[in-house]
């Protein structure tokens, strides 16, 4: 079984560009991976629970996936991309596009190596609280629609896994559970000193 990173790309308000990956073990191509990547998440942003998250002005455009070598002091094996072309339904106003919502990816194994975290882009200012947290609805919408998108890679033989490069070599470690908090990260600068309430879904 192979060791693959993905990054699904696109672009925020018709000006700025985003990504954020995801890593997988499994024994396809990364032609194979990419083709089955597109396709499950077009799914997930063409339900309609959870597409209204997005401005119609962000659009997923591709997803790249590259195998990893057998060490990390080797390149990378090789690469294949695959179009998308999908976007949001949402017509409100969006928040800024340094906002994202926080996934964190997490395993059996306690500690950072063992964690992971995609952001996915800003979404639109309806999905917030008065208090300026994502709503239950939003964030609980988004969640099932990654369940299902983790499942359907999962029966297409494609396992989400956390990668370490620590020590020179590579561990990867399942992904069990999916957390989205109701607090908006940033993709510029941190946030700290404030609380924030988890839900989670397992994998």
């Amino acid at each position: 079984m192979a060791l693959f990173r993905s990054d699904l790309q696109g672009t925020l308000y018709g000006t700025e560009e985003f990504q954020h990956g995801f890593a997988w073990e499994s024994g396809d191509s990364a032609i194979g991976l990419a083709g089955d990547l597109a396709t499950a998440w077009a799914t997930f942003l063409n339900s309609a629970d959870v597409s209204v998250t997005w401005r119609t002005d962000v659009v997923w455009s591709l997803v790249n996936v590259s195998e990893l070598g057998a060490s990390p002091s080797q390149p990378i094996v090789t690469s294949a991309q695959a179009t998308i072309n999908e976007a949001g339904t949402g017509t409100q106003a969006g928040c800024p596009p340094q906002c994202c919502i926080g996934v964190s990816l997490r395993t059996a194994t306690a500690g950072s190596r063992a964690r992971g975290r995609s952001y996915l882009p800003a979404p639109v200012t309806v999905a917030l609280t008065n208090a300026g947290r994502l709503a239950t609805a939003y964030r609980d919408d988004v969640l099932e629609g990654l369940d299902t998108f983790f499942g359907s890679m999962v029966t297409n033989g494609h396992t989400p896994v956390v990668i370490s490069a620590v020590g020179g070599v590579w561990t990867e470690r399942n992904v069990i559970s999916v957390a989205i908090g109701d607090v908006l990260d940033t993709q510029r600068s941190r946030r700290s000193g404030l609380a924030e309430v988890y839900n989670s879904v397992n994998v």
